[in-house]
């Protein structure tokens, strides 16, 4: 299986619950500690077949009674198999070292973790920033010390995505679609994300809120059985099953897909306000703990794909064991691969109010889904819990201090657009496109003329943060194309019949289709047309390439431009993720325009957010 093609959450992919040994024996909780091994479990219980930690760190499991923990079907959750040695803390581990008395229990299921917040049993709450965040208001009540604070971000996704029925290339084609989501599922931030992206809303698009993420009652269920349904928000095995070529929905595709877009599903952990002020210091061991294994695990994977190990080979074993979704090697390894680590830096950028793929973009979305679902009739807001991330604990950290790096094979990339561009098969590979237009002759591209085009980029880059954003210039087709009509019937392959403004032609004797772009682009280098010259001397074929070159002009000066302009709002962009190509006459909006108002239509700039298979060259950690 590939490895992108195992990213798995469970049907009701849930919020976990975790409760940390703070206490001391003799003092009083409200929290109930988790029975032994030997004991009745409680509803989020462990696994019932017996699991093998041969190869895992630690060992005896440590005294006392251990505190319940649960994890999700998420490669960002295996840090916590390592730092426990299993599925309960052991001694010589990094969770015994950082004093965190845990055992680990399956948290997949969302009503159950819900309810023993609002019961007592759990202070903390696991999942994706949403699925938490649009139940603020309910879990508070009237008891603001039962209100959940945000504590630390895990990891982005990278295998969540829509799929869409052919005919919609472009997320502003959503409107007035019909989209399938699971309701309270992960998808749901995803979906309020990308219609942002469009500038779409909520009530632009008609939404088919179903059960289940997979599966029976599913958003690609939906897909294939109610023909109404024009895109689904699914997990990539799904997205697989639905655009292979044994996919029973025709012209099934993907449009946009995490992989790209990839800050929007941020995992996280929240915990209750009482408890968090009651417990800092455990609070920020629990922390500490956490990116101090997830960084050993890192550096096991890396290890693995150099010369081997041994104990990444322990690590996947063991969840293979736990998690049924991932039952061999391979598929534990492409979930654990599916998640984008953001480390101890990327959890300090998520709580940057600058920063616009942040905590403050979630709280908002949180919010807006709230209201959508009926949760809330007003906004809320989402305290952050008392977690002191420059504290001296943190300062072994590997992943402290760093900066972003994500770099592009801008060459590569380069390559890629111009074979898409000549296959035909751009449209099909871009997510979101606009464009401005640009006057005739016009070779500069003024940030002040071009303001709300660069401002729009600059908040797709950060989202879209491993797809490179396109700058594609257009030139008008009128000069070429009417260069080849009129050669061709010079050279008595063109012929013509009709009268002016109603012409009809042919070619070879049979109807020309002066609409089809990729016909008249094939004609245009027919050599035949190149025989006979106009009088200024160029062929179509010349009169192309010089409208190519123009425009190859055109866009490097455009991506000067917009880089000044970013650089001077002090943002922080990698040159390498914006690729300039000039696109010449080959992709014209009217192929042979009557009117001033449909030539300036084929004189464009083009911004886009293209799918490319040369991925972007990612360091150990992204945020």
């Amino acid at each position: 299986m590939n490895r992108s093609g195992i990213r798995c959450r469970y049907s009701m992919l849930a919020l976990s619950v975790m409760l940390w040994a703070a206490c001391s024996n003799d003092e009083q909780s409200i929290y109930a500690p988790v029975a032994n091994e030997e004991g009745q479990q409680n509803q989020l219980s462990a696994p019932s077949v017996a699991t093998s930690t041969v190869g895992m760190p630690g060992a005896a499991k440590m005294s006392g009674e251990p505190v319940q923990v649960p994890y999700i079907t998420w490669g960002g959750d295996y840090p916590f198999f390592w730092c426990t040695g299993g599925l309960q803390t052991r001694e010589n581990t990094l969770c015994a070292q950082y004093k965190t008395n845990v055992k680990l229990v399956p948290g997949d299921n969302f009503q159950a973790q819900l309810s023993d917040y609002k019961a007592g049993k759990s202070p903390f709450l696991r999942g994706t920033f949403e699925m938490v965040g649009v139940h603020t208001v309910e879990l508070c009540g009237n008891d603001a010390n039962a209100c959940p604070e945000f504590v630390f971000q895990m990891t982005w996704s990278a295998g969540d995505h829509l799929v869409t029925r052919e005919g919609i290339t472009d997320l502003s084609q959503l409107k007035g679609k019909t989209v399938a989501v699971q309701k309270g599922g992960p998808h749901m931030g995803f979906l309020f994300a990308i219609l942002q992206d469009a500038g779409l809303k909520w009530s632009d698009v008609k939404i088919m809120w179903v059960d289940n993420l997979s599966g029976v009652g599913s958003p690609a269920e939906a897909l294939q059985k109610n023909p109404s349904v024009d895109g689904a928000f699914v997990i990539t095995p799904d997205m697989l099953a639905l655009t292979g070529a044994e996919s029973t929905v025709k012209g099934a595709h993907l449009l946009v897909s995490t992989k790209e877009r990839r800050r929007t599903i941020a995992d996280a952990y929240f915990v209750r306000r009482d408890w968090a002020q009651a417990h800092e210091e455990d609070l920020r061991n629990f922390v500490a703990a956490y990116l101090y294994s997830m960084e050993a695990v890192k550096a096991l994977q890396e290890a693995y794909d150099g010369s081997g190990s041994t104990e990444y080979k322990a690590l996947m074993s063991f969840a293979s064991q736990v998690l049924s979704a991932v039952p061999t090697f391979e598929d534990a390894d492409g979930l654990y691969r599916d998640a984008t680590f953001v480390g101890h830096s990327g959890a300090v950028a998520f709580l940057d109010a600058q920063n616009k793929e942040g905590i403050s973009t979630f709280v908002t979305r949180s919010n807006a889904i709230a209201r959508e679902l009926g949760l809330a009739n007003s906004d809320f807001q989402i305290n952050v819990a008392p977690v002191d991330l420059s504290h001296a604990v943190f300062n072994a950290l590997k992943t402290k201090g760093l900066a972003r790096k994500t770099a592009f094979n801008a060459e590569a990339t380069r390559a890629q657009l111009e074979q898409m561009t000549s296959q035909g098969t751009i449209g099909k590979n871009k997510s979101l496109s606009f464009s401005a237009g640009y006057a005739p002759n016009q070779t500069t591209f003024d940030a002040s003329q071009y303001k709300a085009e660069f401002d729009r980029i600059l908040e797709l880059m950060g989202s879209y943060s491993t797809a490179p954003v396109a700058i594609r210039c257009h030139a008008d087709t009128l000069i070429a194309v009417g260069s080849m009509l009129h050669t061709g019937m010079e050279a008595g392959v063109i012929s013509r019949q009709g009268t002016s403004g109603n012409y009809s032609y042919y070619v070879d004797g049979a109807p020309l289709d002066i609409t089809n772009a990729s016909k008249m682009g094939g004609l245009i280098h027919d050599p035949r047309f190149n025989q006979a010259k106009k009088a200024d001397g160029q062929s179509p074929t010349e009169i192309a390439g010089a409208a190519k070159t123009l425009t190859e002009e055109r866009c490097r000066n455009a991506r000067d431009s917009f880089l000044t302009y970013a650089k001077s709002k002090g943002s922080k962009v990698s040159e390498t993720q914006v690729v300039a190509q000039g696109v010449g006459i080959a992709e014209p909006v009217v192929v042979l325009p009557r009117s001033e108002k449909e030539t300036a239509a084929n004189r464009r700039v083009e911004f886009s957010v293209v799918r490319v298979e040369v991925e972007a060259s990612n360091p150990s950690f992204d945020y």
